[in-house]
């Protein structure tokens, strides 16, 4: 059985972690099964039966891991085709009496914009 977890890592440690991934994949194919079938065999008995049984696990086992790497990869990948707030033009940190300033013009504004519909 199979459970999806997520959890926050380093950007740094992505390389490793899908690597790991990878070789996880890789190592998880049944070389055997592989082998006993490219091998002469009798088609229609219980131990070729057995054998792709065995071989279709390994094979969903790979597909999953392979999966979990090709989703790092595609996350990681958005990640950073995405601009930055900052690359947006959005300043990232306001100063406090800039604050301040942009908050009293707005009132200003706010209240010259009611005395007008008052005065209409």
């Amino acid at each position: 059985m199979r459970v999806n977890i997520q959890y926050s890592i380093d950007t740094e440690e992505l390389p490793e972690i899908t690597g790991a991934l990878i070789k996880k994949a890789i190592e998880s194919i049944d070389m055997e099964s592989l082998e006993k079938l490219s091998q002469p065999y009798e088609l229609l008995s219980l131990e070729t039966a057995e054998t792709i049984d065995s071989l279709r696990q390994a094979l969903a086992t790979t597909d999953a891991l392979l999966q979990d790497a090709q989703n790092i990869i595609m996350g990681w990948v958005r990640y950073k085709s995405t601009p930055s707030p900052v690359e947006n033009g959005a300043p990232s940190v306001i100063a406090p009496e800039e604050l301040q300033a942009k908050l009293a013009a707005f009132k200003t504004s706010l209240d010259a914009q009611q005395a007008n519909e008052a005065a209409d």
